[in-house]
């Protein structure tokens, strides 16, 4: 019995995708359709930010409200070295922030995820 004559396959059809991968037409017509499939990116912070964060704490506002107490007193002295002093604590904060910033990128970056793909009949690894 002859065999029947089937049409070429689909190259979206499952069994052409398991067999030989998708094509890159494929591939980037989805990536349109659908999206990456990546974590959200989160709000990076300039240090104009963080700065505008810490000075809206509480406990910075009340430092500050002595100091302008001391200076009302006409203590210029104590005025100035509770200045200073908040000011370092502001820079060590700042400081600690943009670590953490960097740190936090470098975690989305190692924990983002990557597929192994075929690309007609290749194996590749991409980020998924």
């Amino acid at each position: 019995m002859p065999q029947e004559r089937r049409p070429p396959p689909d190259p979206a059809s499952a069994e052409t995708l398991l067999n030989q991968g998708l094509t890159t037409r494929l591939a980037r017509e989805r990536l349109a359709a659908e999206g990456t499939n990546a974590l959200p990116d989160c709000r990076q912070y300039g240090v104009r930010a963080m700065l505008l964060d810490v000075i809206r704490e509480p406990m910075f506002l009340l430092l500050i409200l002595a100091a302008a107490i001391y200076l009302l007193r006409g203590d210029l002295h104590e005025a100035l070295m509770l200045l200073f002093f908040v000011a370092v604590v502001v820079g060590i904060t700042l400081y600690q922030s943009h670590k953490t910033e960097r740190v936090l990128q470098v975690l989305r970056d190692l924990t983002s995820p990557r597929a192994g793909v075929a690309r007609w009949r290749k194996a590749a690894h991409r980020r998924a």
